[in-house]
């Protein structure tokens, strides 16, 4: 992970078998510690073709009864 605008937009690197490689620029949208979590993404060198070129998703942490936290994803 790489900062681009720190605090706002980050460069993360994602290595996929030993000789793919996907790069995602992640866009903070809501930053709620241990609450809620949403980023949009995208594949700068994704073709216009490509299923994941760009999105969003978001992370709800949900307190469980054990004092714990569960990820829910949207």
């Amino acid at each position: 992970m790489e900062w681009i605008e720190p605090g706002v937009r980050y460069l993360e690197v994602e290595r996929v078998g030993e000789l793919a490689k996907v790069e995602e620029i992640h866009t903070i949208e809501i930053d709620e510690p241990h609450q809620r979590y949403r980023f949009s993404f995208e594949v700068p060198d994704a073709t216009e073709t490509a299923s994941l070129s760009r999105g969003s998703r978001e992370i709800w942490m949900i307190p469980a009864r054990d004092g714990t936290n569960h990820e829910s994803v949207r």
